[in-house]
């Protein structure tokens, strides 16, 4: 998992080791997270956040079922907006865990190479949206 976590978001393997051993409340409050977050590419996803919307759209709703996630709210408008948002505004990210407190990490170390494989049927931008949706993921995946 490892391996392709670093191949989607181009963070070194020994890097996503080293947050991934921390406690989630400790990534957040990491300063190796704060400038992942700060390198991503907010502009590209903002360019691009119709084709990621249709993708999901189309998509979530056989993945939600697969992993019985249906009484979620998660959509492609939700997805790809929020995770914009706690992007921009990154002191808010930590709000993610409350969001999701309903969701175990196990579901979401196995939801999201799905997500991933999604985003690289969009036309443009699937680097910047994988590898925003790696880091935003990380501090759920504990």
């Amino acid at each position: 998992m490892i391996e392709l976590l670093s191949s989607y978001s181009g963070v070194p393997a020994q890097d996503l080791k080293n947050l991934l051993a921390l406690a989630p409340q400790e990534i957040y409050q990491s300063a190796m997270y704060h400038e992942l977050v700060r390198q991503i590419d907010q502009k590209e996803l903002e360019q691009t956040l119709a084709s990621v919307r249709v993708i999901y759209d189309e998509h979530l709703p056989e993945i939600k079922d697969r992993f019985q996630l249906q009484r979620t709210i998660m959509s492609g408008y939700t997805l790809g907006s929020w995770l914009l948002g706690y992007i921009a505004f990154p002191d808010k990210m930590v709000d993610l865990l409350d969001r999701h407190q309903n969701i175990p990490p196990q579901v979401i170390r196995e939801v999201l190479p799905e997500l991933l494989d999604l985003l690289e049927t969009i036309p443009e931008g699937a680097a910047a949206w994988q590898q925003a949706m790696v880091i935003v993921a990380l501090p759920l995946m504990v």
